[in-house]
């Protein structure tokens, strides 16, 4: 992941659960975590149709989340919508 300043924070995502088109579960870390360590963080998204688009709900942060990962979900979430918004 790379920030709008440029710095990079390197990340693996684990993916646990597919379920088309409906559901993601995954787990978050840095690329030493080990993917099965009950301490990672664990996240699920599930998109529902709604009023002819989609609602995503995500579910997950780390087990002791900070200021600091809050803001960055936020600030994925915020971008993703800004480029859904271009088209």
């Amino acid at each position: 992941m790379v920030d709008e300043t440029g710095e990079a924070y390197p990340a693996v995502f684990h993916y646990r659960e597919v379920t088309e088109p409906s559901r993601l579960v995954f787990t978050t870390g840095t690329p030493d975590q080990d993917p099965h360590d009950p301490d990672i963080a664990t996240a699920t998204v599930t998109f529902e149709a709604r009023d002819g688009g989609t609602e995503m709900t995500y579910q997950g942060i780390s087990q002791d989340p900070n200021q600091e990962e809050v803001a960055g979900w936020r600030a994925m979430f915020e971008r993703l919508a800004d480029q859904l918004a271009e088209g």
